[in-house]
């Protein structure tokens, strides 16, 4: 599996108009090792292009390459925090503008995509089956793993 580099993708800087809020996710020294591989898109439908650099996660939109999350990651001696997080704010670049949702889909998206957890997509209404979801399609895509091919 290749590690993701900045270089391997078209990116965009972060705008100006950002939000911040406090992730706070703690992961093990194996999770974050699996982490640091980032997750380069492999078709069309991987919505996502995630590396990390200089102890932050860099989240790009893989069809335009805006960056829409920055995560910083701090390391203890047993485990790793991941805390400050930038979140784009630019109407142009993306929609969303809830601190909350915005933290319960980077959380799906450092599981699912970078740990490679089978875990549910957050969503605001449980009755909707996830394999039909709109909105998990839009946000994520096919969702693959770092691990998957």
């Amino acid at each position: 599996m290749q590690m993701a580099k900045k270089d391997d993708w078209k990116t965009k800087e972060m705008p100006d108009e950002v939000d911040f809020f406090d992730l706070n996710k703690v992961l093990s020294i194996k999770e974050y090792e699996q982490l640091c591989y980032g997750l380069i898109p492999s078709q069309m439908e991987d919505k996502w292009f995630i590396y990390v650099e200089n102890e932050t996660i860099y989240f790009h939109r893989s069809w335009v390459g805006s960056c829409i999350y920055q995560v910083t990651i701090e390391k203890q001696s047993d485990r790793i925090i991941l805390t400050r997080t930038v979140v784009n704010r630019n109407r142009d670049q993306y929609k969303f503008k809830d601190n909350a949702e915005d933290q319960r889909v980077l959380g799906y998206l450092i599981d699912r995509l970078l740990v490679g957890k089978n875990v549910p997509f957050p969503t605001n209404d449980p009755s909707i089956p996830e394999q039909t979801n709109y909105s998990k399609h839009n946000i994520v895509g096919y969702g693959r793993a770092n691990t998957e091919e």
